[in-house]
């Protein structure tokens, strides 16, 4: 079956109002997640680069956040372990790599592991 131009023209417009609404809602959905970074007062740029699986919302700024941020946002840390992490970054500066992490006392491996994705520096 062969359709004149005049029909498949219908049909593109057809297909194409079907398809904008969603184009322009992942569009929205982008914008707002990258005002949602900035507003955040996070490094976009660095979360954006990071190969993580944990979602954008999800991630702390381990330089930015306070000792209750930290013990909320991360696992296996309490309010002694985020106390030495503000310690820690107050006396030494800020974090560049999450292996530096290692160097706060009460900070293994295991915990690291289990909160590496969820950092932004």
């Amino acid at each position: 079956m062969l359709l004149s131009t005049r029909k498949l023209t219908g049909l593109i417009t057809v297909f194409a109002a079907l398809l904008l609404p969603v184009q322009l809602s992942a569009q929205s959905s982008e914008q707002s997640a990258s005002k949602l970074m900035s507003a955040d007062g996070m490094n976009s740029a660095m979360v954006e680069g990071s190969q993580s699986s944990a979602p954008l919302a999800d991630k702390l700024n381990i330089n930015t956040a306070s000792a209750e941020e930290i013990q909320q946002a991360l696992v296996g840390i309490g309010a002694k372990k985020a106390q030495a992490i503000v310690d820690y970054r107050q006396q030494h500066g800020a974090f560049t790599a999450v292996e530096q992490l290692l160097e706060v006392k009460g900070i293994g491996n295991a915990i690291l592991e289990k909160n590496k994705d969820r950092l932004v520096f």
